[in-house]
């Protein structure tokens, strides 16, 4: 198998620039976009000419190319008329030959209504002025020119590392047997080869910084916010300190490597944040206002309220049992009306009416029922009627915790598996962190521009990033909330996040009001 080097996986660009604009969409779009218009660098490692020669031949990995030689141009001006057409354009196919590529590319646009920014251009795929382009299903990913330099790399380490070990192939064996028997026996070894070109020192050290500054900004907000009851800081500031990046390079997480099925690309809360192989792979692609947000999401999740009820719970700390008990849950008293604004609805619990899905009592009841039937007991039992009590003791007093069945399939860090159960479930606790995280987000941007003035273009560059990558999670651009843990980005970007005074102002303008599109136009106390 084949590969390219660093270097020659963005091949560089041969089109004559002076041409219309007009011709390069057609390129983008994949009518003229053939491999004619891209000089592709010969590979650097013998033996390997077929590594990432299908993945070439992608509307990704074309468009990625065609974007770096637009904005590697030695003309300013045209390479930046280029490319305003490209973040329109995305990375479009020939079967979606009727995208938009003519929208208003501006950040008043954008500040509209984020998600539905990006939405109408392109389905939320939208490069922007960097030629970054947030990547987050595993099914892309593995078409993306950094995943493919990294796929191809590790082949021709792993090719290396089965000569240096050949000795120890057996008389008459195959080599495809030997090397099989190699990788059971070497599997470790071989893993961290694949996890140190994924994991560089340079892309762990962006990680760790962005993470320190958001993690910095966070205690310190909690430590001066007047929306948390004073007496419950101390346990959050604890929290939040605790939580760590793990280190996925010697301490590796299930997701650290790629799987048969390809690399998870997930980044999530877990005790500690985990960074999968797919998202550390493309993290030079991402923009640091869309890490920044994620990392302030994740961290959120120390500290959300399903979290600080499930932790009361397993201390065993005295909490009231009540019919009432959602009015007075820990999560509520904490962020005292910050769940109920969030849920949109009437109500102690903002679950009457609201934009966000609310554990009910029928879908506590079937849960419950449920958690009978898998201890493979009759509800009538005494057995039966004892799980079932304890299962109602522990949601009474969890009442913003998710419940519900799982797809069978759900994998957390695998980002095309959400969750598709027909009974929704509680939503509270993403939204939470994704508010929280906008919050975090937003002062550092305010920070930021105490020093140094922010440009549009950079403010559109990170709004959109984050609103591609909310709208390539969990129900995508749908116009109507899902059955997931997430709710789909119109409510995520839209609503939530520009529910953020501290966000909102950040990316558009001081006193700028929350979007007016259907299920926005809300803004709650931050912290």
């Amino acid at each position: 198998m084949a590969l390219f080097s660093k270097a020659a996986s963005t091949p560089t660009l041969t089109f004559p620039l002076s041409r219309s604009r007009n011709i390069l969409l057609r390129a983008c779009l994949g009518a003229g976009l053939s491999m004619g218009l891209v000089t592709v660098m010969n590979p650097t490692h013998a033996g390997a000419a077929a590594c990432g020669e299908t993945e070439k031949k992608t509307p990704i990995y074309k468009a990625y190319q065609v974007c770096a030689g637009a904005k590697n141009s030695k003309d300013p001006e045209k390479s930046q008329g280029f490319l305003k057409e490209l973040r329109g354009c995305g990375y479009c196919s020939v079967s979606n030959p009727e995208s938009n590529a003519s929208a208003d590319i501006s950040l008043k646009s954008a500040c509209q209504a984020p998600s539905a920014f990006v939405c109408q251009m392109n389905k939320g795929k939208v490069f922007n002025s960097q030629c970054q382009l947030t990547v987050a299903d595993p099914r892309e990913v593995i078409n993306h020119p950094d995943y493919v330099s990294v796929k191809c790399d590790y082949q021709v380490k792993e090719a290396k590392f089965f000569k240096a070990h050949q000795g120890k192939c057996r008389s008459r064996e195959s080599t495809e047997a030997c090397q099989a028997r190699l990788r059971a026996k070497y599997h470790d070894e071989l893993s961290r080869i694949e996890r140190e070109l994924a994991y560089t020192p340079a892309r762990v050290l962006r990680l760790k910084n962005l993470f320190s500054s958001v993690k910095a900004k966070y205690l310190e907000l909690v430590e001066k916010s007047a929306l948390i009851r004073p007496e419950a800081k101390p346990a959050l500031l604890a929290n939040l300190k605790v939580t760590e990046l793990r280190n996925e390079l010697d301490d590796p997480s299930a997701c650290a490597n790629t799987e048969p099925t390809g690399p998870a690309t997930g980044i999530f809360y877990n005790g500690e944040i985990e960074v999968c192989i797919g998202a550390m792979s493309l993290l030079d692609h991402m923009d640091d206002s869309d890490l920044l947000l994620v990392m302030g999401h994740e961290l959120s999740h120390s500290i959300d309220p399903c979290t600080l009820e499930e932790n009361a719970y397993r201390e065993k700390r005295k909490v009231a049992v009540t019919k009432s008990a959602p009015e007075n849950a820990i999560g509520m008293t904490t962020y005292p009306g910050l769940v109920q604004c969030l849920r949109g609805g009437k109500g102690p619990t903002g679950c009457s009416n609201s934009v966000l899905h609310c554990n009910t009592s029928k879908g506590i009841k079937e849960y419950c029922s449920e958690q009978v039937t898998k201890e493979g007991l009759s509800p009538d039992s005494k057995a039966g009627e004892k799980v079932a009590k304890q299962c109602l003791t522990e949601v009474s007093v969890t009442p913003t915790c998710p419940l519900g069945k799982k797809d069978p399939d759900y994998n957390p860090s695998d980002l095309s598996a959400y969750r598709k159960d027909s009974q929704p479930v509680d939503q509270i606790q993403e939204t939470f962190s994704d508010f929280m995280g906008a919050e975090v987000l937003g002062a550092l941007m305010q920070d930021r521009a105490g020093h140094k003035k922010i440009s549009d273009s950079e403010k559109l560059d990170g709004l959109s990033a984050i609103a591609v990558d909310i709208s390539n999670l969990h129900g995508g651009c749908q116009t109507e909330n899902t059955t997931d843990l997430h709710p789909p980005g119109f409510l995520r970007v839209d609503r939530v996040m520009m529910g953020s005074q501290r966000f909102r102002e950040a990316f558009c303008s001081v006193g700028a009001p929350p979007p007016s599109t259907a299920g926005a136009g809300m803004s709650c106390k931050g912290l």
